[in-house]
């Protein structure tokens, strides 16, 4: 756990340096930010952390999207709407990052929106209905 969140600093060091260098590039930039899973931890480490077992999510959906919560963010050097915390899934990101460019949206995307409507989140264990 110490070497996780010690690499965890080091990693958000690295992206506010990243941040601090984009901020005056001279060409536009979009950086989509995110994680996909929690750390490969003993499950009883795991446990620990988040304050469940394996049963327990095993039983509770919303135990179970613990596991799947990550942080995110959508960042331009340009002016968009900074984007981030908002209960959605990987599967909208790329769509929720298009929207930001101001090019045409490919239809496949647009359909993804609309669901993003209806169904905000989905993940393998639940889903989270508007």
């Amino acid at each position: 756990v110490n070497q996780y969140l010690t690499l965890t600093q080091r990693s958000d060091d690295a992206l506010g340096w990243l941040i601090n260098e984009l901020r005056n590039y001279p060409e536009p930039v979009l950086v989509v930010f995110f994680g996909d899973h929690w750390p490969n931890l003993d499950i009883n480490t795991l446990n620990g952390m988040i304050g469940t077992t394996e049963e327990q999510r095993a039983q509770d959906p919303v135990l179970a999207n613990k596991l799947y919560t990550v942080p995110y963010f959508i960042w331009a050097n340009y002016s968009i709407e900074h984007i981030s915390g908002q209960t959605t899934s990987l599967n909208y990101l790329g769509s929720m990052m298009l929207e930001q460019t101001g090019l045409q949206i490919p239809v496949y995307n647009q359909y993804l929106r609309g669901l993003r409507a209806q169904i905000p989140a989905i993940n393998y264990a639940s889903y989270i209905t508007a």
